[in-house]
């Protein structure tokens, strides 16, 4: 907590809080957590995992982050969480929720230490839902939202558990602060409220879970999760049979502050209106769009607004997942053998940070989120190694290690022990960004036997910048090609290619940016579709 003392707004609610000679208190609400973990009696607010809290403008506000209910286990898209307010009058009458969603940190300028002007200080307030991450800013009496791209999708789980712990503090850089929120870290001014909001910006995307952080001396001190011995609710049939780590694991990781800037490259997607009815003349959230490269926005009468070992398998035509549901995903392949994916002998699948996996296939590691969070749907490419010699990976006390034949070019800052035959590799696990960007070819069809209106397969596009389409058919057919812009199953048409007889047509498709492509011909033909991804 901080900002005006709380023992302040609490004495003007009631006189006889707390006896400070006998340290009596007088129960003014009832916090719904205090009948036990994952439980929750529904006395006061919704929810049940509180993550945070500060006062300041004449309220105490509360983050709240989860919500214990089957639904919330597995839908990501699960109501969930609040961000409240209480003005400090006797009353559960004078509890407000400001929003029903996930929320984490609460905070102000003055961090730990209190806002300097309580009165005035801004307050800032980050959580997410299913479309984005929310930034809510308190100035001067009144509630300011605003949004902000998703690095990753695998912190989205409704019951909360997949958050440790979005925050936003000073780290020893002026007024540029650090905001950490949804796999990226982010540049956040000090000065932000709602009459100056500039200064927002991504300065990378990361794998770690990080807990908390702070500068000490010359360097950044961030503590981490790494893997969970339960591995709660995050298994699946990829992992194989075999059992999850006998301890957890994690450790803190020091970093130069400005080695902020060099990890995974600043991407993000996100939306302000997503399958909902928009009345005529209403005004969205403001959306970043600073900081970003490239920036491709998507509108839609479908998707009314959005911006842009088991179960693997040796197909030509790209790699194919069949997830625990039955649901069939291709991805890309990078130094494919027709002896089968380059990763058919080793692991496939290993959580490496907590309640999220990474995949090993094709080539090529990907973010893999929990099922609960989105899983295959919401994937992300990571590095391409394009190395079949990695037999196996997992986390030991805050590391990340890699036994096999190692090929690639390591990154200067990892230790390896290696001799003719075998290898061991040890670093951090956002060193993978380092190995060689998001990269291969595939397709859903090569030389494939295509029925009329059937859609083929996903396959994979978010994550890579350089794209080219190639397609050639056996007779005329015209091919629609689709496009699920934020990975939630919706698609929308995006082009459709006439094509002729034998005659291969190739398209650069760089500028479009969306989760998932697919195609359906209006002719039974033989066809292909693949992309190259340089």
């Amino acid at each position: 907590m901080g900002g005006e003392p709380l023992g302040h707004i609490l004495r003007a609610a009631h006189a006889e809080l707390l006896d400070v000679d006998t340290l009596k208190v007088t129960e003014l609400f009832r916090d719904g957590n205090i009948q036990g973990y994952g439980k929750h009696d529904g006395a006061l607010l919704p929810g049940y995992h509180g993550k945070g809290g500060y006062t300041g403008q004449g309220r105490l506000v509360y983050a709240n982050n989860g919500e214990f209910t089957p639904a919330a286990m597995k839908d990501p898209t699960t109501t969930s969480g609040v961000l409240a307010q209480w003005n400090g009058k006797p009353g559960k009458e004078n509890w407000e929720v400001v929003l029903r969603n996930q929320f984490t940190d609460v905070t102000s300028k003055g961090g730990i230490y209190g806002a300097a002007d309580p009165e005035k200080d801004p307050l800032w307030a980050i959580g997410w839902d299913y479309k984005s991450v929310i930034l809510m800013v308190l100035d001067g009496g009144r509630w300011h939202r605003y949004r902000l791209p998703k690095g990753s999708h695998s912190y989205d789980g409704a019951h909360g558990w997949n958050t440790e712990w979005p925050r936003i503090r000073e780290i020893g850089e002026g007024d540029d602060f650090l905001m950490t929120m949804h796999g990226t870290f982010w540049h956040f001014p000090a000065t932000m409220s709602a009459k100056n909001s500039a200064g927002i910006r991504p300065r990378s995307n990361y794998l770690k879970i990080v807990g908390d952080f702070c500068r000490w001396g010359d360097k950044l001190v961030l503590g981490c999760d790494d893997t969970a011995a339960n591995e709660f609710l995050n298994k699946r049939k990829a992992k194989g049979a075999l059992a999850g780590p006998a301890q957890s694991n994690s450790n803190l990781w020091f970093v130069d502050p400005k080695d902020l800037d060099s990890f995974g490259p600043a991407i993000g997607r996100g939306a302000v209106w997503q399958r909902e009815d928009v009345k005529k003349g209403a005004v969205s959230d403001p959306y970043l769009l600073a900081g970003y490269d490239m920036r491709t926005l998507y509108v839609s009468s479908e998707t009314p607004f959005a911006f842009a070992a088991e179960g693997v398998f040796g197909e030509k035509s790209s790699v194919l997942i069949v997830d625990d549901s039955g649901s069939r995903w291709r991805l890309p392949w990078c130094g494919w053998s027709s002896e089968g994916p380059i990763t058919a002998h080793g692991r496939v699948c290993r959580e490496i940070c907590t309640e999220r996996d990474m995949l090993n296939v094709g080539g090529t590691f990907y973010e893999l989120p929990a099922e609960n969070a989105g899983g295959y749907a919401k994937m992300r490419p990571i590095a391409t190694h394009a190395n079949p010699g990695i037999c196996d990976y997992c986390t030991w006390r805050g590391l990340l290690v890699m036994t096999g034949l190692m090929r690639f070019g390591r990154p200067e800052s990892a230790r390896i022990v290696t001799d003719s035959t075998a290898g061991v590799w040890l670093g951090v696990g956002d060193e993978l960004w380092k190995f060689g960007k998001p990269r291969g070819n595939g397709g859903p069809w090569l030389d494939t036997p295509v029925k009329a209106g059937e859609a083929s397969d996903p396959y994979l596009m978010t994550g890579y910048d350089r794209k080219t389409l190639t397609a050639v058919s056996d007779r005329d057919a015209k091919v629609k090609i689709e496009i699920d812009i934020a990975g939630d199953g919706m698609w929308s048409a995006l082009t459709t290619l006439d094509l002729k007889a034998g005659a291969a047509l190739e398209k650069d498709i760089s500028a479009i940016r969306a989760y998932w492509v697919r195609a359906v011909s209006d002719a039974d033909c033989t066809a292909t579709l693949q992309f190259r991804y340089e």
